[in-house]
């Protein structure tokens, strides 16, 4: 019952539902879990004991992630004292601005903006490149992430995060070619380049609502040592968008290092690549409520490219159940994959030499997003909020949007 509960919960947080929904369900499963919390008895085991305690630290679980959800729907919704409200018992104290939240009316009636020269946003941090790979190369990426059997080796999506580490110097698959392909397009705007010797490669098939939480990009092996390494360049290359879908968001933001604010939305667009500093803050931003968008079947699927010139590699497993799925495995080649695992390399087939020639283009000045100069603003609760926090707040939870 909890289960279901919970993945219902998950489910309300998506374009398909109003607030109002949203808000039904949250009720219900708030309901449910009181329901499910045994009265007081002192005769009773210490087992019942146990069970109460659970389902009381579920029910505050469930109600700071409800209490979440539904600020972030109302801000979205242009109610902002409401969510603030909830955003104050949450205890926070920033939130992105309606320029990245409302991200379809951000900076209009003014067009699509590049960072100003003088920003730190400029390159070499960040740069988009339309039509980036040529088109016979673009056409067979797109075609190997548009079959199935990608998605359905890996049990996709699975909640475990898992890359793989690909040798710039093999061309055996076509995500070897494209990864060279864009190292050499990147090279004149990130010299850093010259010195990666190998590229983290992960792709991600979400719907218009899709999003992925603020982070950075790190070694994961090395991360679970207390160590913080970041790939030299990060890169996103739109392979199917959707119109009105997501952005990408990227923020002035290393870690560790001062946060200046400002940030830059970049936009999908079939083609479109999207290359910045890989240590700098970057997500992709929760959708916005609109249930027409989901009418299309159409999905945003992206390829996530890193380069790197030390990182900590995993070891291919036999098999790729979920609990085995690991960061950076090394990308095993068709002439040693004899695991029926692997068949979906099938889909990934080089394309044959001489590669097509690069494209010269620049970077986008004008379709590929918009600068954001004040990316985070402050909470302002009504006078009346209150500041417990005891009725949503828990340490375990992770506010991630939806």
């Amino acid at each position: 019952g909890v289960l279901e509960d919970a993945e219902r919960l998950r489910e309300a947080g998506s374009n398909s539902l109003s607030l109002k929904s949203f808000r039904s369900v949250v009720e219900e499963t708030t309901n449910f879990l009181d329901e499910s919390v045994p009265e007081d008895d002192e005769g009773e085991a210490d087992d019942e004991q146990e069970e109460e305690e659970y389902y009381v630290h579920m029910l505050i679980k469930l109600r700071a992630v409800s209490a979440y959800q539904a600020a972030l729907s109302s801000h979205q919704l242009g109610k902002h004292t409401e969510g603030d409200d909830m955003l104050y018992k949450l205890g926070f104290v920033l939130r992105l601005s309606d320029k990245v939240l409302k991200y379809e009316t951000a900076g209009e009636p003014n067009p699509p903006v590049n960072p100003p020269p003088s920003s730190p946003l400029s390159p070499p941090l960040h740069t988009v490149i339309d039509s980036a790979l040529p088109k016979s190369m673009f056409d067979a990426v797109k075609k190997s992430f548009s079959s199935p059997s990608f998605w359905e080796a890996h049990s996709y999506p699975t909640d475990r995060f898992f890359s793989y580490n690909l040798n710039l110097d093999d061309s055996s698959t076509i995500l070897h070619q494209c990864s060279g392909m864009v190292k050499s397009l990147l090279l004149p705007t990130f010299p850093s380049l010259q010195s990666a010797t190998s590229a983290e490669i992960w792709a991600h098939s979400r719907t218009s609502d899709g999003h992925h939480q603020l982070h950075y990009d790190l070694d994961e092996v090395a991360l679970a040592r207390g160590e913080l390494m970041s790939p030299l360049v990060s890169t996103v290359l739109f392979i199917e968008t959707i119109d009105g879908g997501s952005p990408t968001l990227v923020c002035n933001k290393k870690i560790n290092s001062p946060d200046s604010g400002d940030g830059y939305l970049c936009y999908g667009e079939e083609n479109r690549l999207l290359a910045f500093d890989g240590s700098i803050l970057h997500c992709v931003v929760p959708g916005i409520p609109a249930p027409s968008k989901l009418s299309s079947r159409r999905r945003r699927i992206t390829v996530m490219i890193g380069f790197w010139n030390a990182v900590n590699t995993s070891q291919t497993p036999d098999s790729l159940a979920s609990e085995l799925l690991k960061p950076n495995m090394i990308l095993p080649t068709f002439s040693n994959s004899t695991s029926s695992s692997f068949s979906w390399l099938d889909s990934f087939l080089p394309l044959p030499l001489p590669l097509p020639s690069l494209p010269s283009p620049l970077p986008s000045s004008t379709a590929g997003g918009r600068y954001i100069p004040d990316v985070w603003v402050p909470i302002e609760p009504s006078p009346s909020a209150s500041s417990s926090f005891e009725e949503y707040h828990d340490e375990e939870v992770m506010f991630t949007g939806r």
